[in-house]
């Protein structure tokens, strides 16, 4: 068998280039995902921390959870809503969908515990904010702060919901108690 040494050398030159754009290929696919790796690794951390400045707020408010109605204290009031604004400020910085889902879903659960615990007769009340006998300086609450609070425990109108694009009759497949059927059937007729 005779090797052809000339075929060999264009073969050989032919395939280096190939070699060389495979490398590069390589060498962009790793950068990519080293990229991505490190996005990732740095939004965990940011979504860990947005998630505990909405857990210090509500700490912050109740005493820890101990106080429903929050105490009419202005401290609170203000350590509350300014770990409400660092959050909003950190939320910004995540940037893939996953934490930002993520991060979503725990807004959504802070959310409610801050309407439920703002939710009292008492916080419908001006006196609960202001001091009335201090007639130079009746502030108790800074009111910015509680402006903040309870925009943050309001639902968003500009939020999609995700109850709307739920289908009943195409998930519950036809498991539905009787008292649920009969009170959609209600209600069905009554919203045509």
């Amino acid at each position: 068998m005779v090797i052809n040494l000339e075929l060999m050398k264009v073969v050989i030159s032919g395939l280096t280039p190939l070699s060389i754009f495979i490398a590069y290929m390589t060498y962009r696919s790793n950068v990519k995902k080293q990229r991505l790796d490190m996005e990732m690794a740095q939004d965990m951390e940011i979504f860990e921390q947005a998630v505990l400045s909405l857990k210090w707020a509500y700490d912050a408010l109740t005493d820890e959870g101990r106080c429903a109605p929050p105490s009419a204290d202005r401290l609170n009031w203000l350590t509350c809503a300014r770990h409400l604004c660092r959050y909003y400020q950190i939320a910004k910085a995540i940037k893939t969908d996953l934490y930002k889902t993520s991060l979503s879903e725990h807004e959504e659960y802070w959310r409610h515990k801050f309407y439920m615990v703002l939710d009292f007769k008492e916080l419908n009340r001006k006196d609960y904010y202001m001091d009335e006998r201090e007639v130079l300086w009746p502030e108790n609450i800074e009111p910015t702060s509680a402006s903040i609070i309870n925009e943050f425990s309001s639902w968003k109108e500009s939020a999609i919901d995700p109850i709307d694009s739920y289908e009943v009759e195409t998930v519950s497949n036809g498991v539905i108690s009787r008292g649920l059927s009969a009170y959609r059937s209600v209600f069905d007729s009554l919203s045509k």
